[in-house]
């Protein structure tokens, strides 16, 4: 699970940044500039995972923190309480 969790990150990332490359190469209409922006946004997204990894693993001595979003849909509020309670709609 964890090996597939992490293949599937290195994809998203690589994915997102390809699109993110060629939006600013279009938009830009350079090829340094686009490279400069992405490595800085690159670095931006290291230092704050690795800020965060250290506030809550060595500070907060808490090691269970994930980098994922596990992509699950909650059921809308209105769909739990139509199903329990006092209020709760018959059919």
């Amino acid at each position: 699970m964890a090996a597939a969790t992490a293949a599937d990150q290195r994809r998203v990332a690589l994915a997102a940044s390809a699109v993110s490359l060629v939006v600013l190469v279009l938009l830009l209409r350079s090829l340094v500039a686009p490279v400069h922006l992405l490595l800085g946004n690159v670095l931006s997204v290291a230092s704050a995972l690795g800020l965060t990894t250290w506030v809550f693993q060595d500070l907060l001595d808490r090691p269970g923190i994930a980098f994922y979003v596990p992509f699950a849909r909650p059921t809308p509020p209105t769909a739990r309480r139509a199903t329990r309670g006092p209020h709760a709609l018959t059919m």
